[in-house]
């Protein structure tokens, strides 16, 4: 037998049981998103953005594929933020009881339950998130800006432009402005960007009362 046949057929073999593994493993990915499609598609936390890709709209994360997004939501920071949700939504639906201890119809201070007095004592940042987008078509920059209000019990979040003069709390710099979002009861969330126009055409704005989660996209023009 010649000195190399061994060689050659180690290698064979080697490669034989390597495309074997591949194929295992193709087709456990195959059975894994078969399994996950149907409870995606029925996720009110599940949100198919313009470029294709899963965001979770209770965590603000985003997914390349449902594979991916099926793992996030068995993990532990989804599970985290969905039992808070349903401890949240619980105490929403106490104090809206009849026998709360006070009624709708009273006004001033002494009408306030203990969590509206706190939140006038002290208003905190809501958790939000940023990222920085482009658009497939124009290739233009933007952003994603997603904030979590469970708190909101009137309105929705709002934004508008500020110039950088029109603001105190940072050093006046004629190369940027701010997106300032509003979500009483929360303080206002500021994000520094370029000052550059913005497309008003491309802005997308949603609030998924059910998820409590508020989503503005823009693009510069």
């Amino acid at each position: 037998m010649p000195a190399g046949d061994g060689k050659e057929q180690g290698v064979k073999k080697k490669i034989g049981i390597e495309t074997g593994q591949k194929a295992r493993q193709h087709r456990k990915k195959q059975r894994e998103v078969i399994t996950v499609d149907p409870a995606v598609d029925v996720d009110p936390f599940c949100l198919k953005n313009y470029l294709g890709k899963y965001e979770c709209k209770l965590c603000g994360t985003r997914h390349v594929d449902k594979e991916s997004y099926a793992k996030h939501v068995n993990g532990k920071r989804h599970q985290h933020f969905l039992s808070k949700k349903l401890k949240l939504s619980k105490k929403n639906d106490d104090e809206r009881d009849p026998k709360a201890k006070f009624s709708v119809s009273q006004t001033g201070p002494s009408a306030l339950n203990g969590t509206d007095r706190v939140m006038l004592r002290k208003r905190e940042l809501p958790k939000w998130h940023v990222d920085e987008v482009i658009h497939p078509e124009s290739g233009k920059s933007g952003y994603c800006i997603s904030l979590w209000c469970p708190k909101m019990k009137v309105g929705v979040p709002r934004y508008r432009i500020v110039s950088t003069y029109d603001q105190s709390i940072e050093p006046i710099s004629p190369d940027k402005q701010y997106i300032v979002i509003s979500c009483h009861p929360y303080r206002s969330v500021g994000v520094c960007i370029m000052n550059q126009p913005i497309d008003t055409a491309t802005v997308y704005e949603e609030f998924d009362s059910l998820t409590e989660t508020y989503v503005l996209q823009l693009f510069h023009a």
